[in-house]
This record gives structure tokens, C-alpha cells and sequence, in this order.
């Protein structure tokens, strides 16, 4: 089992503090409106601390 990142998507819409307050991580200045969990082909998530794709070791 791995632990993943999950990715955040920074829309004009967004907040500047309620994802990084509900993380209970700081602020990064920009607006995060969604944070997306799981296997979403736009933009699927990472092992933590990995550097490249983890589909590339995954059977």
C-alpha cells in the first residue's frame, strides 16, 4: 500500500485558505478550489515522495 498526493486544482474561483486549512498545511498564496482524490486521468495522484508517474511501476 502507498500513501498518494492527491492533486489540487488552483481556479480562479478558489480559496486561498479553506483546502490548505482543512490539510492543516499552509497557504500557498494561490486559489484552490478542488482537490482531487483518487484515479482521475486529468490528473492522478502520486506516490508521496515519488518523482516520476507511479503507472510506470504499478502492475
Amino acid at each position: 500500500m502507498y500513501e498518494i498526493e492527491n492533486v489540487l486544482r488552483d481556479y480562479a474561483w478558489g480559496s486561498t485558505t479553506a483546502i490548505a486549512g482543512l490539510l492543516g498545511r499552509p497557504e500557498s498564496g494561490r486559489p484552490e478550489a478542488e482537490l482531487w482524490i483518487g484515479a482521475h486521468p486529468g490528473a492522478p495522484p502520486w506516490p508521496a515522495g515519488w518523482t516520476a508517474q507511479w503507472h510506470r511501476w504499478m502492475p
